[in-house]
């Protein structure tokens, strides 16, 4: 088994699967939260993120992840779209 690359204070693990219904775009999960990114142009784009149990702070550690993930592979990370005013 593979170990997390890093380490959050919820210690959670970032799953993924290619999306059925277009293979360029992948699900994820972390904790309580769930979404789709995909790569484009040296970009890792965020395109949703659902969090089930809002302020658990699982929505902080997908940050987490993303941020490492586009820094160790030198891409740039985006939000493409921003619905909750709150954000």
């Amino acid at each position: 088994m593979q170990k997390n690359a890093i380490i959050r204070t919820h210690k959670l693990d970032f799953e993924c699967a290619p999306w059925p219904l277009n293979e360029a775009i992948a699900v994820f999960r972390v904790g309580t939260c769930e979404g789709q990114y995909l790569f484009m142009r040296k970009s890792i784009c965020i395109l949703s993120v659902v969090n089930s149990v809002p302020g658990n702070g699982h929505l902080d550690d997908v940050f987490d992840w993303f941020e490492f993930a586009s820094k160790k592979q030198g891409h740039s990370l985006k939000v493409l779209a921003i619905m909750n005013e709150r954000f």
